[in-house]
């Protein structure tokens, strides 16, 4: 089965163009400036509020680390960010209260945090609970972050400075880039590229800032860009902008849909079931364990690949690709020949579950701030090239 996996792989290098798409669409979650958190069918556009008892504005909302529940930012009174039944509305945990001064914009991290804008500080909230750490401070008015699946860094949106920062894993600052142009509100990434897309709020203004810091616009017209998400569902990618109407539009700015039903202002997005991978760690140092989620996958064979130098170039698949550089990690993990990757290889369960265990223990602190990349397939004799779901990539930095 390992042979047959990397063949298939390899061969799909060769293999002709097709047109393709992701076997499932994402429904988009937002939240809003008030107490509520909704749910728009991408097919319908009709929009459910999946919860309105919040105590206090719900600021950002993402999907938990089980990629079945939601994460939703209550902003003051105090911060917290809690744990939510994405069903029913339920709050089901509270991974932290305080220590947090406002939250205005929070994302997941690869290994299982949430990097946290909070006013003047970058956090980062443990996803177990075990409190927050300050990755950065000396801002004027942080609100999109996000981390970079290029470096494993984050990226940060100052509103109140108009400029947008890269930040190294330990808080370095590494580079401003639109200074004077970029008033960030809002911020995703594109998995492919690695590039930013930052929304300005009120303005309407859509930016891209790919890895060389070069500025331009995707749009200038979508509507109020306070939230903004970005899917690969359509294996092309398109981004979700907007409050009401949210629209969809590619990465040029093209709009192929809205949604007008969302009743008052969204502050944060995402799109459901998108954490197809978590990386957790179990022990230090660089014990992790790699959770492996698609719900639309069960009992497909999947393949958790590696690579130690990064997601690009990405390795094609027909008119899609593995997010994945071809190097000699890749090429051992994707035969299971790695010995510190176990059950990389398998079968998802009757949930579209599986775990991987990547166990780098021997090499003690060598390893320390090291990046890392994973991506997975699976298998699916009814999809182009038999190839299923290609998840998008996760940067974990050792430790």
């Amino acid at each position: 089965m390992k042979k047959t996996l990397l063949c298939l792989a390899l061969a799909c290098v060769a293999s002709p163009s097709l047109t393709s798409a992701q076997p499932y669409g994402s429904d988009i979650i937002a939240s809003t400036t008030g107490r509520v958190v909704y749910r728009i069918n991408p097919a319908t556009g009709a929009v459910q509020t999946i919860a309105s008892n919040f105590r206090t504005t719900a600021n950002m909302v993402c999907m938990a680390n089980d990629n079945r529940d939601l994460v939703v930012g209550l902003a003051s009174g105090p911060p917290e960010l809690i744990q939510v039944d994405a069903t029913t509305g339920a709050i089901k945990n509270t991974i932290q209260s305080g220590g947090i001064a406002y939250v205005d914009y929070f994302n997941p991290t690869g290994d299982g945090d949430f990097v946290v804008g909070s006013n003047n500080d970058l956090l980062l909230v443990d996803g177990s609970g075990a409190g927050v750490t300050t990755i950065r401070t000396g801002f004027s008015g942080l609100q999109g972050v996000v981390q970079d699946v290029a470096t494993g860094g984050y990226g940060a949106c100052d509103l109140s400075a108009n400029a947008f920062y890269l930040v190294a894993p330990d808080g370095t600052l590494l580079a401003t880039y639109g200074q004077g142009v970029v008033s960030g509100f809002s911020l995703t990434q594109d998995h492919r590229t690695g590039a930013f897309i930052v929304g300005n709020g009120g303005q309407g203004t859509v930016f891209s800032i790919p890895q060389n810091g070069q500025v331009s616009t995707i749009t200038s017209s979508s509507g109020n860009a306070n939230a903004i998400a970005f899917d690969r569902w359509t294996g092309t990618g398109e981004i979700a902008v907007g409050t009401s109407p949210v629209y969809k539009m590619d990465v040029q700015g093209t709009v192929f849909t809205a949604y007008s039903g969302v009743p008052t202002t969204n502050s944060g997005m995402c799109f459901e079931n998108d954490r197809n991978l978590v990386a957790t760690r179990t022990a230090p140092p660089n014990r992790y364990q790699i959770a492996i989620d698609v719900p639309t996958q069960p009992g497909r064979v999947y393949l958790l690949a590696m690579s130690a130098l990064g997601f690009r170039p990405a390795l094609p698949l027909g008119n899609r690709a593995v997010p994945l550089v071809f190097d000699d990690v890749f090429k051992l993990t994707a035969q299971g020949l790695f010995p510190w990757l176990a059950n990389n290889i398998g079968t998802l369960d009757s949930s579209g579950r599986a775990t991987a265990t990547l166990d780098l223990n021997v090499f003690g602190n060598v390893l320390s701030r090291v990046p890392v990349w994973f991506a997975a397939i699976t298998l699916d004799t009814g999809s182009p090239l038999g190839i299923g779901v290609i998840t998008k990539p996760i940067v974990v930095v050792l430790r």
